[in-house]
């Protein structure tokens, strides 16, 4: 906008005045390129930051590293690490570790030995695998235990399929009891169940973010159930030998954000290319060389895009239909409707 200003002799000359739309520009261009990218690590070290682990253990006891006083002596507790999880399968893998206490054997980095004097001793744990009981007698020397657990999810029936990726959550139940043998004979042992309680590990499966709540899922001695979450009952069954808890399975907070950006990326493109080939179709801009190679190149680039989504999930999700098909139907549309234009028309140059 220009003013006309008098000046001493009677001429008038120009004053200049800013215009009220670049105020309008500095203010979008500091949303855009300042405030937008800075929320991202803001939003991460409000939550936590580095400190903020992708294992949890949510439920009254905690992350524990030491026994409880119940299961200091004469126990078998037991640490499980879940080191897989596939969502199409709904199928999660754990090494589970028994460790005896000192009185019942020697501890070393990765496993233990049980003592001469000490044993057999057995470890039930419920796998889709045919053996779950695994008998290990004095002397021997205890690894991990490979377990694979059915994830049935049933409080989150709607976001359990993958196809809600990346939000997608679920919930697995998982049972295991310990027992100490006394030998009858060579052929029968009497077995008996000896103390536990259980650790987790808080080496996260990549992609995951795992939150352990330790629970009483058996039933009383009368058959009855009982208060999950009851701090006695959850004790009094460790006591007895039986390991129950519950974990809860989604996408970490980094897959989340980085399949998002990937979709909106995806998104802006095809509006983009779309304003693009109105100003084309309309006849307010050439149908460039320049602006066919644009509309390819976004038909390659989202499919490289839909390749590095975190976890590589399968064809179909939500995301696909969302953001990915439309914009690589938008990308061949404006291909087609550029190229057509640009080889019926004369008029235009290159």
């Amino acid at each position: 906008m220009e003013l006309i200003a008098p000046t001493d002799d009677g001429s008038a000359e120009p004053l200049l005045v800013r215009r009220p739309k670049s105020r309008l520009r500095i203010l979008i261009f500091i949303i855009l390129f300042l405030l937008v990218p800075v929320s991202i690590p803001m939003f991460f070290f409000a939550n936590g930051g580095v400190e903020r682990l992708e294992v949890s253990v949510d439920d009254e006891f905690g992350e524990m590293d030491e026994n409880p006083p119940e299961a200091s002596e004469n126990a078998v507790p037991l640490w499980f690490q879940a080191i897989q999880f596939d969502p199409e399968s709904e199928k999660a893998e754990f090494n589970v570790f028994p460790w005896p206490t000192d009185d019942l054997a020697n501890g070393f980095n990765s496993s233990t030995q049980l003592k001469e004097d000490f044993g057999p001793i057995q470890i039930w744990v419920d796998s889709t695998t045919s053996e779950n009981a695994h008998t290990f007698g004095p002397g021997d020397s205890i690894g991990a235990i490979k377990a694979e657990i059915d994830v049935i999810s049933e409080e989150f029936d709607d976001y359990k399929s993958d196809t809600y990726y990346p939000f997608d959550t679920y919930r697995l139940k998982a049972f295991a009891e310990t027992y100490v043998g006394e030998v009858v004979d060579q052929e029968n042992v009497d077995w008996k169940p000896i103390k536990t309680f259980d650790f987790f590990y808080t080496t996260p499966i990549p992609g995951f973010k795992i939150s352990y709540e330790r629970k009483a899922n058996y039933l009383d001695s009368n058959g009855n159930e009982v208060d999950p979450d009851s701090s006695s009952a959850i004790k009094s069954q460790r006591q007895e030998g039986m390991i129950s808890f519950e974990a809860t399975i989604s996408r970490s907070s980094a897959v989340r954000t980085i399949s998002l950006i990937i979709g909106i990326f995806c998104m802006m493109s095809a509006l983009t290319l779309t304003w693009i080939s109105t100003g084309i179709w309309m006849g307010k801009r050439p149908p460039s060389m320049q602006a066919l190679v644009w509309s390819a190149a976004t038909v390659l680039g989202t499919v490289q895009l839909r390749d590095i989504l975190p976890g590589r999930p399968r064809i179909g999700i939500g995301m696909d239909f969302v953001f990915f098909f439309p914009t690589l139907l938008v990308g061949l549309i404006s291909s087609l409707l550029i190229t057509t234009i640009w080889i019926m028309r004369d008029d235009w140059e290159i």
